[in-house]
């Protein structure tokens, strides 16, 4: 499966997830919560329900520990949709980016090739040629190369 397909695929299944979680998202009741500690002890609040009533939250006692419970699954799916809606901001990106053709284009047959300049030809030659040439290896640990003392450190600029 080409990269693509795959990013196709991947989208399509995030589609799927999101609508799922949109779903329970509607079954849970409306609000947020928020938790408050005071010493050992902590309280439940469910924020933004009576908002018309002059409150911003109302204290869920602890025999509706349900609904408090209910609320921080609320909160735990809408972490998990902001999460999807992002992927499938990048998928979309990159597939509005590359279309499926881009990745389907063939390989340059041998009556092409000879029509191809001759420098970009010298040029993947001299890859090839760096990249089959041998190297000083590390005595101590023969999968490490030595590196020579006149070139510089790469540095990272973040």
């Amino acid at each position: 499966m080409d990269t693509y397909k795959t990013a196709l695929w991947e989208y399509t299944h995030l589609q799927r997830q999101k609508q799922k979680l949109l779903g329970r998202l509607a079954e849970l009741p409306p609000g947020h919560l928020r938790i408050e500690k005071n010493g050992t002890r902590k309280k439940w609040f469910r924020v933004g329900m009576h908002a018309d009533a002059g409150h911003s939250s109302v204290y869920i006692p602890k025999s509706e520990r349900q609904t408090a419970e209910l609320l921080a699954l609320k909160k735990y799916l809408e972490n998990q949709l902001a999460v999807i809606e992002e992927k499938l901001q990048v998928l979309k990106s990159f597939m509005d980016t590359w279309s499926a053709s881009a990745y389907s284009i063939p390989m340059p047959g041998k009556g092409i090739s000879e029509l191809l300049s001759p420098s970009l030809l010298k040029e993947s030659q001299q890859t090839i040629e760096w990249i089959s040439e041998e190297y000083e290896k590390c005595q101590d640990h023969p999968e490490a190369l030595k590196i020579p003392k006149s070139r510089p450190p790469a540095r990272l600029v973040v």
